[in-house]
């Protein structure tokens, strides 16, 4: 959520700014969406910045360990990423 934050005020453009998070239970699972809009130019100096990557990588760690799956997606300025987790409870 930090990292979409950040990208979404990074925009000078306040009208571009869009971020939206959804959690649902359904058959089982718990869905996670988050989608949020950035600037496709900042991509060459992101790497340039040193604590981006490290919330992903817990974040990635975490999905694993509770054996569900994570997809991101990078389309236009907008990127997006589901979690899809078991239920415990069975």
């Amino acid at each position: 959520m930090d990292n979409s934050i950040s990208a979404c005020l990074r925009l000078t453009d306040k009208s571009e700014r869009t971020l939206s998070l959804n959690i649902r239970y359904f058959q089982q699972n718990l869905f996670i969406s988050i989608n949020n809009t950035f600037n496709e130019q900042e991509q060459e100096t992101r790497k340039t910045r040193q604590r981006d990557g490290w919330g992903l990588r817990n974040v990635d760690a975490l999905v694993q360990e509770y054996q569900g799956t994570i997809k991101r997606f990078k389309e236009n300025s907008h990127y997006r990423t589901e979690i899809l987790l078991p239920s415990p409870i069975n």
